[in-house]
């Protein structure tokens, strides 16, 4: 019976010491990201400029389109996705900088008040997903070619 009682406390001791990794890890990789939200647009240059593709258009964004776009994607009401979510690729938004972080922006298929944000940089990748915020739609208006702020400039292939 002390075995069985042992073994159960132990079970225990180990699911809680991985809970609080997990926990832990997620936090750091919450800080990663705001902090990255910062570092991407400083590599934005005259000549290496943040890249939207979307509806088969390639967009070259302008600094104050980028700005906007950086704050919807880093909205502090985000909640975390722990696996990498079905979106409507036909409509999503994906931006490249020129560090080589990407975002992919797009909506849910089952509710369009879901949207979900797709970011990968230096091997790694974390999903966030924000409801009712319009994120998509401010995205969208921020990296056309009229863009949000000004005008961006739709790059010919």
């Amino acid at each position: 019976m002390k075995k069985m009682i042992l073994a159960v406390v132990a079970l225990l001791a180990v699911g809680g010491l991985g809970a609080m990794l997990f926990f832990v890890m997620r936090s750091y990789d919450n800080n990663t990201y705001n902090r990255r939200l910062l570092i991407h647009p400083a590599s934005i240059t005259a000549e290496a400029p943040a890249i939207a593709e979307y509806d088969g258009m390639r967009v070259a964004l302008t600094s104050r389109n980028v700005t906007r776009v950086m704050e919807d994607v880093g909205r502090k009401s985000r909640d975390d996705v722990y696996l990498r979510p079905d979106y409507v690729a036909e409509t999503a938004v994906k931006i490249t900088f020129p560090d080589g972080a990407e975002y992919i922006v797009g909506l849910d298929p089952e509710d369009e008040q879901r949207c979900y944000i797709l970011y990968s940089y230096d091997g790694s990748s974390l999903y966030y997903s924000t409801y009712k915020l319009a994120t998509f739609d401010w995205v969208r208006k921020a990296v056309s070619p009229d863009g949000l702020y000004e005008p961006n400039t739709v790059l010919e292939d």
